[in-house]
């Protein structure tokens, strides 16, 4: 069924950016609540001083690649 561009949401690329994008920005989130929660420093830090970015992947069920991402721009 053809609709009007007035009655459709958003087009499939437009709306699979859109989760992207809230998906980013959600696990941000996720990662700055790990890192400055009460035991963040006995829970996630190594003894170098840097955060373990496979620690805080496995609590938060993040995969790694993605936490160390955004531990760089954090």
């Amino acid at each position: 069924i053809k609709k009007d561009k007035d009655l459709v949401m958003a087009t499939r690329q437009e709306h699979a950016k859109k989760l992207a994008k809230n998906k980013e920005i959600e696990n941000k989130n996720k990662i700055k609540n790990a890192i400055t929660g009460l035991f963040a420093n006995d829970m996630f830090k190594k003894k170098n001083g840097t955060w373990n970015g496979k620690a805080i992947a496995d609590y938060l069920s993040i995969d790694p690649r993605t936490v160390n991402k955004y531990l760089k721009e954090i």
